[in-house]
């Protein structure tokens, strides 16, 4: 081989080293870019990306059926509606005019309680517990209180125009075994005094 054509070898070889090199000189400029680009684009979506807040869940509670409860007759006095809203007058005008004291109408009576069991009614008045009358400073459930459960009392009541009377054996009361119980719920009577004029 000629000194010409070895000359022309080492040329075409360093041609294509220096083509080599600039080659993956490109090439790794080019890999870098790309990576840097999507390690960058990874980083900004990763900042930028804000964590979701929890919203609060509203619970809406559950409506529990509630049990009807079963009201005890445990002797409370309650107030009369006013006379206005009475269709008929709960009090008939003759027990006003009877000369009793007071009076407690019941306006409940149960029927496997006490005063149930005697025969008494809604509507009737009860005017005295044996010798102790119904009046305003002894209300019908002062008087059932000085009783114990187990006793048997006359109980003194006013029907259809007349005074009349049964034998009630009181119960324990529900809310305190130790109290005594008529089973009943009433309204106190309140007598105004009559007014005589003196001549």
């Amino acid at each position: 081989m000629s000194q010409d054509e070895k000359n022309s070898v080492y040329v075409v070889v360093i041609l294509v080293a220096l083509l080599g090199l600039v080659l993956s000189c490109c090439c790794g400029m080019w890999g870098g870019l790309v990576a840097g680009s999507w390690q960058t684009r990874f980083i900004t979506r990763s900042m930028s990306r804000q964590r979701p807040v929890a919203r609060p869940t509203l619970v809406t509670p559950q409506r529990q059926e509630r049990p009807t409860p079963t009201r005890p007759f445990a002797t409370p006095e309650i107030p009369l509606p006013p006379a206005s809203a009475q269709p008929v007058p709960i009090v008939p005008e003759d027990f006003l005019k009877a000369g009793y004291p007071g009076g407690a109408v019941l306006m409940e009576v149960g029927a496997t309680g006490p005063a149930g069991k005697a025969g008494l009614l809604r509507g009737d008045i009860i005017v005295g517990l044996d010798d102790k009358d119904v009046s305003p400073q002894a209300a019908l459930s002062d008087l059932v209180h000085r009783f114990k459960p187990g006793d048997t009392v006359k109980v003194r009541y006013w029907r259809n125009g007349k005074e009349r009377s049964a034998s009630v054996t009181l119960d324990a009361s529900p809310s305190d075994p130790a109290q005594a119980y008529l089973g009943v719920l009433y309204s106190p009577v309140r007598v105004q005094p009559s007014t005589g004029n003196s001549d």
